[in-house]
């Protein structure tokens, strides 16, 4: 399998967001796609807000163990990118656990990355499954410390 690494294109420190102002799933995705607008990686927020909000229709992006991976597939994203929001006090974004999600990780992609999206899903879910992961990335207290630590996201 291809590995993800640590690229500008897909963890960038202007997509990453340390203390997310959301207090519900609808504000949180659109701060993070706040984040991808502002970073050129989406260039009609209109367009990638439906896709996303498409996305959750199918099923909810609620993994459980407090992390969301919302993620849509548009002609409107100019490169891949993983966008990063941590929340303290968490999001319901209504995962089968019952899990608040303190960690979203927003996927944009367009459609000729064919399969990127289930390589980058599988490659943060494997991290994920693991509590230390997961707890050192909430104690991150800047966004070059949670850049560190994706940099070991490898499918």
């Amino acid at each position: 399998m291809a590995e993800v690494t640590n690229t500008p294109s897909l963890f960038a420190e202007d997509t990453i967001c340390t203390e997310l102002r959301a207090t519900t799933k609808d504000e949180a995705i659109k701060e993070m796609i706040d984040l991808l607008y502002d970073a050129g990686v989406v260039t009609d927020k209109a367009v990638f807000t439906q896709v996303i909000y498409d996305r959750e229709a199918l099923s909810s992006t609620g993994m459980g163990m407090g992390f969301a991976i919302p993620h849509g597939r548009s002609e409107v994203v100019t490169s891949p990118r993983v966008a990063v929001g941590l929340s303290k006090n968490g999001l319901d974004f209504n995962a089968p656990d019952g899990t608040l999600a303190n960690m979203v990780f927003m996927i944009a992609i367009s459609p000729k990355e064919n399969n990127l999206h289930l390589k980058i899903l599988a490659a943060l879910s494997r991290k994920l499954m693991h509590q230390d992961f997961r707890d050192a990335l909430m104690a991150s207290a800047t966004k070059a410390e949670v850049l560190e630590k994706l940099s070991v996201v490898s499918a």
